[in-house]
């Protein structure tokens, strides 16, 4: 075993003890900082239980075997109460866990177990029955004899489905102990239900359709058959009790079971499901909410309003040009300074104060069986096929159970390079392929709400193919959504992108100052206080039920995210910024980052333009203080249009200065521009070094100096965007 290493900051709250005191013991109380070292599942098998840190001398102790290797009078050993303190096994266990000098002290065992009982209380657990009892036990005994399963790995799935409450057929497969196709003859010998293979079987879709398809999702079952009267009925783990009434109601038939893996299963389900779900995709918003729908962009009345708007600013330059010139040179300034008054004001409360939303410190995370079942989606395309390998191995490393947790990856169903990267790879148990029938938009929002449909989580993840979350992403936000009030449904964590040692080139450097500006500064500060913020495309966690019934993404919109943010905050929900950042390992280009730029600013004002089609209604459902909040949204944008405007003032009051045979604009106006472009380039810049120092990536600090030609850019991109929503060509 290797040296024990220092306790994580904020973990240890240590009682000094000088080498005459007894030791601390139960009844005294846990301490609070190490009450949670150990898994719950490992305290109820080995029963054992973190409850002190002692500062003295191991030799003081006693028996130095007691405790591990390289404990000195700075390193603290945890007291772990026991029942059996002569354990070696327990005594190995919870050494190899906690990597660090550990002493058991013996307790009575009724006192061990209640104050496990209070550390992990059971109450949210529901209580095993006598058959899932039965099951485990037949399961565990039948895998030992056949020599499918070893001690070893029956004792580590029994700890995992202690601390989780989970059936033990789903640890064994979601932990990778044994296979699945095992724990299906299992479970077909058990409950003598015939086991059956579902790969290339035909599909009866009106049989199908008897079973309501969330009900179908919730329980992993699907009506396939019918034979003398009786619904055969393939299910991925048998189906007792209340689940198996439910369903015997909805078909009106007597049923009999046959098992299938679950992997069969889904696909099955997805082959009688999926053109119904990509239906939904394509026509929810349409058909429920046409006025937020962005397919048709524009209807009848924004026409004539446009065209109207068009023929009075032709007239009015025609006639009064001066003043038409006055008023627009003023709306540009006002805007232009209202963007950076507020960009400043928002970037300066953000590093005041921590305003992101983060579990308690003093708190410990949720247990595992009170974790939410998560669903990660992950929609990939023909380009995405060579990253699937680094892909599974991001998700690998996430700090979840694996039986609370599924992954989703998305692709489309003619897509052939991606569905053989697919094929070709080492799934683990808790991946699935959701292939989409092409139809429709083929977008990647596409790809997401079929995706959502089929999910059985009741929280959601967006991640892209190259995107590396911190570890205990998915820990951090159950404990939050946990925490967090009722109508706060969507969490967004922070975005960066991959860096070398601190160090990047430009292009790396300005899309790092972007992301920590907007997620770490502006957007965390805006949304602490139930403002209206933009939502990223990856990394929002999201509760699914809520989102369904919001229509979840527009497959047609340029900027789902941003539609979503709004459409959302309409109804009454709010997001927040998680405390948690995922990294983009993709290779970031000038190219790639000119496109987003463009595609943000097409997609704000494609927002504007669907939810502008009703302004009463839009006013009735955020309020005053939500349309100032949507202006000030959109103000960023426009003063990114307003640039370039800018610059021409100032080329011609120059070219006019070095004599070339330009007419020059008044005075005013390019004292005004110079001092605009002066604000708001000085504002980039100084939130950019903001987002440094909040980061503490000093690194970039030159990339954050040169904002100005990032500014420049986005600028260029922003008139792109403009450009690409004009020509958008409306699809029938």
């Amino acid at each position: 075993m290797s040296a024990p290493t220092d306790p994580p900051a904020g973990e240890t709250v240590s009682r000094s003890l000088d080498a005459e005191s007894r030791l601390p013991v139960l009844a005294e109380g846990i301490d609070s900082g190490v009450a949670h070292l150990l898994p719950e599942g490992l305290c109820r098998t080995f029963r054992v239980q973190p409850y002190a840190l002692l500062h003295r001398e191991p030799d003081t102790l006693g028996d130095p075997e007691q405790h591990a290797q390289g404990a000195s009078d700075t390193q603290p050993v945890v007291l772990v109460a026991t029942g059996e303190p002569d354990d070696p096994i327990a005594l190995q266990v919870v050494r190899d866990r906690l990597r660090r000098p550990v002493w058991l002290v013996p307790h009575a065992l009724p006192e061990l177990m209640a104050a496990i009982e209070r550390v992990h209380p059971a109450r949210a657990r529901t209580p095993e029955t006598a058959e899932a009892r039965l099951e485990r036990a037949q399961l565990g005994d039948m895998l030992l004899a056949s020599g499918l399963l070893d001690q070893q790995r029956l004792d580590d799935a029994l700890a995992v489905q202690t601390g989780t409450g989970d059936p033990l057929s789903e640890v064994l497969v979601a932990e990778g102990f044994v296979e699945e196709s095992v724990v299906v003859a299992a479970l077909s010998e058990l409950h003598q239900i015939q086991r059956v293979s579902l790969i290339d079987s035909p599909l009866d879709h009106e049989t199908a359709d008897r079973l309501p398809e969330p009900l179908a999702r919730e329980h992993a079952a699907l009506p396939v058959a019918v034979a003398d009267s009786t619904v055969l009925l393939a299910v991925a783990r048998p189906l007792v009790g209340e689940p198996l009434a439910e369903i015997e109601a909805h078909v009106g038939a007597p049923l009999r079971q046959l098992i299938a893996e679950r992997r069969e299963v889904d696909h099955l389900m997805q082959r009688a499901h999926g053109p119904h779900h990509v239906e939904v995709a394509e026509s929810f918003l349409r058909e429920t909410e046409p006025e937020l729908a962005a397919r048709p962009l524009l209807t009848a009345p924004q026409r004539l309003a446009a065209l109207v708007l068009i023929a009075l600013v032709v007239l009015a330059g025609w006639q009064w040009p001066a003043d038409l010139a006055r008023w627009t040179a003023a709306t540009v300034s006002l805007v232009y300074l209202a963007c950076c008054a507020q960009q400043l004001v928002l970037a300066h409360r953000g590093l005041a104060g921590r305003t992101e939303l983060c579990p308690d410190a003093h708190l410990p995370g949720l247990p595992d069986s009170q974790l939410p079942r998560y669903t990660v989606l992950v929609p990939l395309h023909g380009d995405d096929a060579g990253h699937v390998a680094t892909l599974l191995e991001s998700l690998a490393r996430l700090d979840y159970p694996r039986t609370r947790l599924e992954v989703r990856l998305l692709c489309v169903d003619d897509d052939f390079e991606t569905r053989r990267a697919l094929d070709d790879a080492d799934l683990p148990p808790y991946a699935f392929v959701s292939v989409v029938p092409r139809a429709g938009a083929r977008t990647r929002a596409q790809l997401c709400t079929v995706g959502l449909m089929q999910a059985r989580g009741t929280h959601c993840v967006v991640y892209n193919v190259d995107d590396l979350p911190d570890d205990d992403q998915l820990r951090v936000a159950a404990r939050c959504f946990a925490d967090a009030p009722a109508h706060v449904i969507a969490l967004q964590a922070k975005l960066n992108v991959a860096l070398d040692d601190g160090r990047a080139g430009l292009v790396r450097g300005w899309a790092s100052n972007e992301l920590a500006g907007r997620f770490e500064l502006l957007v965390a500060a805006d949304t602490a206080r139930d403002g209206l913020a933009e939502l990223a495309g990856s990394s929002l966690h999201i509760a699914t039920a809520p989102l369904r019934v919001a229509g979840a993404w527009d497959p047609h919109h340029d900027a789902p995210a941003l539609d979503l943010a709004l459409r959302l905050y309409r109804q009454g929900y709010r997001s927040r910024v998680l405390d948690s950042t995922t990294v983009s390992t993709g290779h970031a280009t000038l190219g790639s980052w000119f496109r987003w730029l463009c595609r943000q600013t097409t997609g704000a004002l494609e927002t504007v333009l669907v939810h502008a089609r009703h302004p009463r209604r839009l006013r009735r459902d955020v309020g005053t203080r939500g349309l100032a909040a949507l202006g000030l949204w959109l103000a960023p944008h426009a003063a990114r249009l307003a640039n370039p405007l800018l610059w021409c003032v100032v080329s011609l009051a120059s070219a006019h200065r070095l004599g070339l045979p330009v007419t020059a604009p008044p005075m005013p106006w390019t004292l005004v521009a110079v001092s605009l472009l002066l604000v708001g380039n000085l504002t980039a810049t100084w939130i950019a070094l903001l987002g440094n120092l909040r980061r503490r990536e000093f690194g970039l600090t030159r990339a954050a100096l040169l904002t100005p030609l990032w500014w420049a850019l986005s600028s260029l991109a922003a008139w792109c965007g403009v450009v690409r929503l004009v020509l958008r060509r409306e699809e029938p």
